[in-house]
């Protein structure tokens, strides 16, 4: 274990709708919750 200020306080993992959505209200969500996010992971499909 490596001591880690920034995470003293916990860590919170949160799954957001998709930006790019049909629906406007998924991209709204995700929007709202960028400004609270200190770093984030984006998983994207390989696929065509």
């Amino acid at each position: 274990m490596i001591p880690a200020p920034l995470l003293a306080s916990g860590m919170c993992l949160v799954g957001t709708p998709s930006l790019g959505s049909v629906f406007a209200a998924n991209d709204a969500v995700t929007r709202g919750f960028v400004p609270q996010v200190d770093a984030a992971l984006v998983v994207i499909g390989a696929h065509p």
